[in-house]
């Protein structure tokens, strides 16, 4: 495809950004657009969706009306629920939803979402109020305009109203968003900012580097399974560092963890889901750990368990 694309984060933007996203900055599509049915070219990346996926569009990509067909990859953003029938008091006429297909590894900031047309601050019935998520395709929102703020996990082959997401409402609360392609049974995501726990994936686990109860600016990521591919997701350190999260301790350190609903996790010491020193931790569904407070090692030898994470297998329960 072609494609255009430039980072437009302003300087007072990044500086608002935790530690661990300076290590991990999307790519940022920022592409203008005259109006919402204007070409939107995006940077092409090296797709890792299978090559019996469902084959994709090889032209500019472009703001549709309507419901679109689900793609492996991709996902689509809808400006209203394409199923609902909107009528033109003037004219009578049916009045389709704007939809935007977004594939691969790819990002969405706030000029580049208003680019396109869903701009919910001049009018709250433009903002992202429906969404679709094809095979391997993870797509996170943020409620801040630099994925930054609060944020939102949408698993792959997901079809859902923003409305309900998890526990908290979602509807043109969008002002950036990332898509994540992948052939894996699971996925590493950047975390933003405190996320409350019921709106943890039930299929993800956040971890922070440090408590978000004290310091809601922390930031960290989320250790996701595609529930459609298996039912146990094994998350080794250099699986983790391969995807762009570096938790060795030194440059990054996991002290607080919270769980989805539907997932068990295993955490431990060792570099490849193995125990070194005395015995692993586990944590139940939609709950929290603070490591702070967890002795390592017999009777806490060797302090606490905060920044010792090293590797993680998730189970659904």
């Amino acid at each position: 495809m072609s494609d255009c694309e430039a980072n437009v984060q302003a300087p007072q933007e990044q500086q608002e950004m935790g530690t661990f996203k300076k290590l991990f900055r999307p790519v940022v599509g920022t592409c203008l657009a005259i109006s919402a049915l204007a070409v939107m070219a995006l940077t092409s990346s090296t797709s890792t969706v299978s090559s019996k996926s469902a084959a994709r569009p090889m032209q500019l990509e472009v703001v549709k009306q309507g419901k679109q067909p689900i793609v492996d990859g991709c996902a689509n953003i809808y400006g209203s629920d394409p199923y609902q029938v909107f009528i033109d008091p003037d004219t009578g006429l049916r009045v389709l939803t704007a939809v935007f297909t977004i594939c691969d590894d790819r990002s969405l900031n706030g000029v580049a979402l208003n680019a396109l047309g869903f701009d919910r601050n001049t009018d709250i019935d433009k903002g992202v109020s429906y969404v679709e998520t094809g095979k391997g395709t993870w797509l996170t929102l943020y409620d801040g305009p630099n994925f930054n703020g609060k944020s939102v996990v949408i698993s792959p082959l997901t079809e859902m109203r923003l409305k309900y997401v998890t526990a908290r409402n979602w509807n043109d609360l969008t002002q950036s968003l990332t898509t994540r392609s992948t052939t894996g049974d699971g996925v590493a995501l950047y975390l933003s900012h405190r996320v409350a726990l019921g709106s943890v994936n039930d299929h993800c686990v956040a971890l922070y580097n440090d408590n978000p109860e004290n310091n809601p600016s922390a930031d960290g990521l989320y250790l996701c399974g595609d529930p459609t591919v298996s039912r146990k997701w094994e998350f080794g350190l250099l699986d983790i560092i391969n995807q762009g999260f570096n938790i060795d301790g030194e440059h990054f350190g996991i002290q607080y963890i919270q769980t989805g609903r539907k997932v068990q996790l295993l955490i431990y010491d060792g570099p490849k889901n193995s125990q070194i020193n005395g015995e692993s931790l586990k944590l139940n569904g939609h709950d929290v750990l603070d490591l702070t407070t967890v002795p390592y090692g017999p009777n806490g030898v060797f302090g606490t368990w905060a920044g010792t994470p090293r590797s993680f297998t998730i189970v659904e329960l």
